[in-house]
């Protein structure tokens, strides 16, 4: 019995490449600031794909803004965890509003033990519960496609 085993650089470059030929719009930075938050990839593709439909430029009718449609009360909570100090309009650069978006959902995570609750909680601020509950079914159900 032959055993591989691929250094963690070469399986993020090879998850890379596949995204790549989805030409799925953003997926270097998705995939690179979700690992940064400890988000599984499959995850933040889906969640990112729910969210904004990969538009980077997307404001939502509650404020929300960029591809992770963050609200204000979510950049506040990142920056109070991390020590950064990102203010709202600054979320419309990509890397930002991944940056925030993924550490707010990491941080939902941790709090709630598990990221279908993370998700539901990530959404409450948008959503009544019962809508949270179908968006967190709806990045689990997308997220098999990445």
């Amino acid at each position: 019995m032959i055993v591989f085993v691929l250094a963690p650089v070469l399986v993020i470059s090879l998850i890379h490449a596949t995204m790549a030929q989805l030409r799925v719009p953003y997926a270097r930075h998705i995939l690179d600031y979700a690992a940064l938050a400890d988000i599984p990839h499959h995850i933040a593709m889906a969640q990112v794909k729910i969210e904004s439909n990969f538009k980077a430029r997307a404001i939502g009718r509650l404020g929300e803004v960029g591809l992770l449609q963050i609200l204000p009360s979510a950049v506040a909570m990142v920056n109070r965890l991390k020590g950064t100090s990102f203010s709202h309009s600054d979320l419309l650069d990509v890397r930002n509003n991944l940056y925030v978006g993924f550490h707010y959902l990491a941080f939902l995570r941790d709090k709630y033990g598990s990221i279908e609750q993370a998700l539901a909680a990530y959404s409450a601020g948008k959503l009544d519960a019962s809508a949270s509950e179908a968006y967190a079914r709806s990045v689990m159900r997308a997220s098999r496609e990445y």
